[in-house]
């Protein structure tokens, strides 16, 4: 591969990675300056930025960027947590990031409770409106088509697996103007 984003954090300078990060680059440091001129985003900055009111969603992609906790995103966090979001991303990582997203309390497992916490997240946003019977049938389908209805979770092999065979549900991981090169 040539120049672009490598695993284990590190950014590289080649001119086609340096091209590729302008427009982030231009979107981080304008998100770092909505209020204060620090170099860093912090939740409120990171909503801003991506023109997203606070929700789980945007609370946990927050909390997935911020790679050493300190509550704020610097521009490499920033640039490797959106990397994830370019149409070159393969469908492992968006998966892998999808689960991330999914396991509102980080413990390795997508639970029925995290899965309850998210369903009920996006159906609130999104003002619509079903019945306790469905809402249930909805957790229960899922479980179902990873293979794990019996099981107390879904582990990330589960959810890699029910990706590969519903291609739909990775369809809000890419972002159209996003691009990475490799």
């Amino acid at each position: 591969r040539g120049g672009g984003l490598r695993r284990g954090g590190a950014l590289a300078c080649g001119a086609r990675a340096r091209d590729a990060l302008i427009a982030p680059r231009a979107r981080c440091c304008v998100a770092s300056r909505r209020r204060d001129d620090d170099g860093l985003i912090d939740k409120g900055e990171f909503e801003l930025a991506l023109g997203l009111k606070s929700s789980l969603f945007v609370n946990r992609v927050f909390t997935i960027f911020d790679q050493n906790l300190d509550n704020n995103i610097t521009f490499e966090e920033f640039v490797i947590g959106l990397s994830t979001f370019s149409a070159r991303a393969s469908r492992e990582a968006k998966a892998s990031m999808s689960f991330r997203i999914h396991d509102i309390d980080g413990d390795g497992i997508i639970s029925r409770a995290d899965l309850s916490k998210m369903l009920s997240a996006t159906i609130a946003e999104n003002a619509l409106h079903i019945s306790e019977e469905q809402f249930n049938a909805l957790i229960a389908t899922t479980f179902e088509q990873a293979g794990a209805a019996d099981k107390h979770g879904l582990t990330l092999d589960d959810f890699l697996s029910l990706a590969k065979q519903r291609p739909a549900m990775l369809s809000n991981m890419t972002i159209a103007s996003i691009s990475v090169s490799r």
